[in-house]
């Protein structure tokens, strides 16, 4: 990973083999980021995406493997039992699972896992303040306490 900062703004360009959630947490543990936006663009060649179910109170989870671009990451980070979380959203396109028939299909959700091949490009946009994320027990989700 390399990274700069300026004003606020953290520019991050991943390396090959880095798994997404983990750098990204680590950086803005390493930098005293607290509450951030982040977007981002790349490439994966593993990646699991989910989608919560409300009926069931859990993430439906599915593994994608193959030559994916990130074509849209957006998030943001809070903080979560007394450390940074990312909440990510991916949307994946390209050649998923193997399949040729899958060149341009996309999928959506939740970023759960994403292993960078042969890069990602993400900006991070600090805020001044603090937010932190507490369990809403109606939906059973962590929530933004604003």
């Amino acid at each position: 990973m390399r990274a700069r900062n300026e004003a606020g703004l953290h520019m991050i360009r991943f390396g090959a083999g880095e798994e997404v959630c983990e750098a990204l947490t680590r950086h803005c543990r390493d930098n005293g980021i607290t509450t951030a936006s982040v977007q981002g663009i790349g490439a994966v060649c593993e990646a699991m995406l989910g989608y919560y179910s409300p009926a069931t109170k859990q993430y439906v989870r599915r593994e994608f493997v193959g030559e994916m671009e990130i074509v849209s990451l957006a998030g943001n980070v809070s903080m979560l039992n007394g450390a940074p979380f990312a909440h990510l959203h991916a949307v994946l396109a390209g050649r998923i699972d193997g399949e040729p028939d899958s060149d341009f299909v996309s999928y959506g959700g939740h970023l759960f896992r994403g292993i960078v091949n042969p890069t990602l490009e993400v900006f991070i946009t600090k805020f001044n303040h603090t937010v932190e994320r507490k369990l809403e027990p109606g939906s059973g989700l962590n929530l933004l306490d604003l």
